[in-house]
């Protein structure tokens, strides 16, 4: 009895102990309970659906705003008065311009412009009523040479038109501000938007200055109508290492068009000399400038440049340098025409220059000038202009960095002091959805470019060039779903794997604080490397620092109202992104119907959108980790059925063929087309004669249906790797593999023959050969040479020459000199030389065969067509 007594005892207290234990753990789950409640998620359960809704409805407001924005033009009802721009007057001198036709250097309606600008300019002199202000005109004639774009360019006689306003109380030594236009067009269009619209708008600010007698200039204004941009920036050279004014000039803009329509872009400005930049911030009406633009123009992804290049080079001036980029489309074709400018257009432009060209010559004393730094720049919706040096931006981006750190390591310790969760765990979670973001990224971009890759593959490359919603679907979509199921789906799964689960509303802000950890590594890195366009991931930054702080003193049990503050501090950095995004597209979509035919741009653009997607949603798509599964899985089963059902369509229907010929928006694919006289001289002298047409391509794609409707492609020789080692430049006038030949009748040039002469061949030593070569042809001509074996080139010293001769109103034969070093003797082969003589102004030359191999193609192809006489020497 004394023993089962005692076992009892032991039993009873056994119990107890763990009664109370099971207590303690019942206290601390609830306590725990307690605790995470306290932790209010943005999304409450009772407002899922309508915070999706939410979510949804700021993404697209973001994104039509800032569409509309982009559109926006002035009103053009108000009748202007005489003193001030007009933009009915600018639009009667393009039409005049444009009425001439196509104006390439050289032609004659390029010398039937410069005639009539000239005329128009001193009429408007001789109504002068501006007592404050003396003009002088002056018609230029410039030659000389210049090394730019991979080959010497050699010009002679290009005229240049140049009017220089100036105070009646100074002397006309007084320094200069440079306004820039080129009248002179691409082959094939008229140059409505490019440029001679910007020459329109000069001639109406020289009648605005000289029709008011209330301006006064404190410096002088010249204005520069230049011939020769479109073949290799040639004028602008000419007048500024040549003419006595140069020396005067302080300052530049420089007026260009990318495009047809829209808004005028100032897309590079310096270098240095802030000033310059700050009035324009300050006196242009209707403000539209980026920083962005600046950079990547200048990174070299857009294949072409502007005289800006010219005035910064050779007369070390900054400057600014102002462009349309809207349809690009048109650039170079047969489409930029005066019809298609919106007078909105004319007027926002006009005013604009007309104001900034003002600030510079009235209210700037170009003397006292200094140069500083670089500055991060870009305007708020074209409402008005943000400038800061670019110190200020490197701090800027620092202290958001620094914020961000900040309110990550304070949310964290502070649930970390209230036992919500340790601090080592949150730190966990953050590390881990960085680097699950990072992987996100990763994919995305990966699986974009692998559609873009297996687009072109099939030969469905530039199915978006006609449609850019393409874009959305077939690279935005599925960039989403990764999203979804990389960032989203996937860490939780992971975290319950490493015991590292915690409570949604916690994970919730701790996944918030690793998507802004990367913003602030990506502004970190952007800032290590002197981007400017840093400001980008610094902005999201500190508006998500503006909801933070007024969360944490007003919001901390309020989620929903919380959650709405969220959405409305997020609208202003969406809406800048998209903002961005819009003119990147802007620009970049067209370029990619001119970026060359070996590259497939499926690729780039695939890899772009991804990013940009992300990038631009990174911060509202992070809300969706706190909505039901349901919605979760539906946003992803949406993303991929939509993407699914995206390539059906371009798989099966025509809506994904790129090109179209509709008259209001064409989206034509581009072709050089040139009939071809092909000569081969040997050593012996003996000639063989043949011709054709030779086919260069601008894009990736190449369409069955243009084999369909143009027989004779079917038959087409391609030009291949081999066919370029065999021969210099591939053995045709514009080698590049890639391109057509289509072998036919050559043409005709009966007294106009293109030739090339060696006149003299000179033994300077025991190694060195003076060749002088004469050259005669068109008012265009490319001359080639590589070295045979055992021969190197000395003057020039490169591996192949390359020279282009640009002639003006005096056509005719010049010279130059090779010297080459040999071994081998004087009478040995020493080089492979090509003429192309370019007869793009000759009508009478268009042979009946040309003109019905042209015929053939259909509306959706825009060509540039000119015959050219090819000779390829054995010297």
């Amino acid at each position: 009895m004394e023993q089962s007594k005692e076992e009892n005892e032991n039993d009873f207290h056994k119990t107890s102990v763990e009664n109370d234990m099971d207590l303690k753990r019942m206290k601390d789950e609830r306590s725990q309970v307690t605790n995470t409640e306290n932790i209010h998620g943005m999304v409450h359960d009772k407002h899922k659906p309508l915070s999706f809704l939410i979510i949804i409805v700021n993404i697209l407001v973001a994104w039509v705003l800032a569409d509309y924005f982009h559109n926006h033009l002035p009103n053009t009802e108000t009748i202007p008065s005489t003193h001030t721009f007009s933009p009915i007057k600018t639009r009667n001198t393009l039409l005049e311009i444009t009425n001439f036709g196509p104006r390439p250097a050289g032609s004659e309606a390029n010398q039937l412009s410069l005639v009539f600008l000239k005329d128009l300019i001193e009429n408007i002199l001789n109504d002068s009523v501006n007592s404050h202000v003396t003009a002088a005109v002056e018609v230029q004639h410039v030659s000389g040479s210049v090394d730019m774009f991979g080959r010497t360019n050699v010009y002679s006689d290009l005229p240049n038109l140049l009017v220089r306003l100036s105070s009646t109380t100074t002397k006309v030594s007084q320094p200069a501000l440079l306004v820039n236009c080129h009248f002179d067009s691409a082959v094939q269009g008229p140059g409505a938007s490019d440029n001679a619209l910007n020459c329109a708008i000069m001639v109406e600010i020289i009648r605005v200055v000289t029709d008011s007698d209330t301006i006064e200039l404190n410096s002088d204004i010249v204005f520069l109508f230049n011939s020769a941009e479109e073949s290799g920036l040639l004028s602008a050279h000419g007048f500024i290492t040549q003419h006595v004014w140069a020396q005067d000039i302080r300052a530049f803009i420089n007026l260009e068009g990318a495009g047809s329509g829209g808004r005028e872009l100032l897309f590079q400005s310096g270098p240095g000399n802030d000033w310059i930049l700050q009035s324009y911030i300050r006196s242009a009406p209707h403000p539209f400038a980026s920083v962005i633009g600046q950079e990547i123009f200048q990174s070299g992804l857009i294949p072409s440049d502007t005289d800006f290049r010219i005035f910064r080079d050779y007369g070390n001036i900054p400057g600014l340098d102002i462009a349309y980029v809207q349809e690009g489309y048109v650039y170079h074709t047969e489409y930029d025409t005066a019809g298609r400018i919106p007078l909105g257009t004319i007027k926002r432009a006009g005013e604009n220059i007309l104001a900034v060209t003002l600030d510079l010559a009235v209210n700037v004393d170009l003397m006292e000038t200094s140069s500083v730094g670089s500055s991060v720049f870009f305007d708020v919706f074209g409402l008005f202009m943000i400038v800061y040096p670019s110190w200020a931006g490197i701090i800027l981006n620092i202290g958001s960095i620094i914020f961000t750190i900040g309110i990550a390591g304070w949310d964290v310790y502070e649930l970390s002091r209230s036992e919500k969760i340790f601090w080592k765990k949150a730190i966990s979670i953050i590390t881990i959805g960085l680097v699950f973001s990072f992987l996100t990224l990763i994919l995305a971009v990966s699986l974009s470019a692998f559609i873009g890759f297996s687009l072109g593959s099939l030969g469905f490359s530039l199915s978006w060039y006609s449609n850019t919603l393409l874009l959305f679907f077939l690279y935005s979509v599925p960039s989403i779903a990764v999203f979804m199921c990389v960032l989203v789906i996937s860490p939780q799964y992971v975290l319950r794997r490493v015991g590292l689960h915690t409570h949604p509303n916690i994970h919730q802000m701790l996944l918030f604080h690793s998507q802004s950890l990367l913003f602030a590594l990506f502004c970190l890195i952007l800032t290590g490397m002197s981007v400017d366009s840093a400001f980008m991931f610094s902005l999201p930054l500190y508006f998500n620092c503006i909801w933070w702080i007024i969360r944490q003193i007003c919001l901390q049990t309020r989620p929903f109202i919380s959650f709405i503050v969220y959405n409305i501090a997020q609208l202003i950095p969406m809406m800048m992104a998209s903002y961005v995004v819009q003119l990147i597209l802007t620009i970049f979509v067209p370029v990619m119907g001119r970026f060359g035919s070996d590259s497939n741009p499926d690729i780039l653009m695939g890899a772009a959108v991804a990013l940009f997607t992300l990038l631009l949603l990174h911060f509202s798509l992070t809300l969706i980790f706190s909505m039901d599964p349901f919605y979760q899985v539906l946003l992803t089963l949406g993303c991929l059925l939509s993407f699914t059902i995206t390539l059906l369509v371009v798989f099966c229907s025509g809506s994904g063929f790129p090109y179209s010929d509709n008259i209001l928006h064409p989206r034509a694919q581009r072709l050089s087309i040139y009939h071809a006289r092909r000569t081969v001289i040997g050593a012996d002298a003996n000639e063989v004669v043949d011709g054709g047409f030779y086919i260069a391509r601008w894009d990736y794609h190449w369409a069955s249906q243009l084999e369909e409707q143009v027989p004779a492609y079917a038959d087409a020789i391609k030009v291949t790797e081999d066919m370029c080692e065999e021969s210099l430049g591939c053995g045709f006038p514009f080698g590049e593999t890639g391109d057509f030949w289509i072998a036919g009748e050559a043409p005709e040039f009966a007294g106009h023959e293109t030739h090339l002469t060696l006149l003299e061949k000179t033994v300077l030593n025991d190694t060195l050969i003076k060749l002088t070569f004469e050259y005669a042809g068109p008012s265009r001509i490319s001359v080639s040479a590589a070295p045979r074996e055992g021969v190197e080139l000395v003057v020039p010293s490169s591996d192949i020459f390359h020279a282009s001769f640009l002639h003006g109103e005096a056509s005719g034969p010049g010279t130059f000199d090779i010297i080459v070093s040999s071994a081998q003797g004087v009478d040995m082969p020493l080089l492979d030389m090509t003429i192309t003589g370019h007869y793009y102004s000759q009508e009478d030359l268009v042979g009946l065969q040309f003109k019905q191999f042209l015929d053939q193609h259909p509306g959706w192809v825009t060509l540039q067509a000119y015959p050219v006489d090819y000779r390829y020497y054995n010297i």
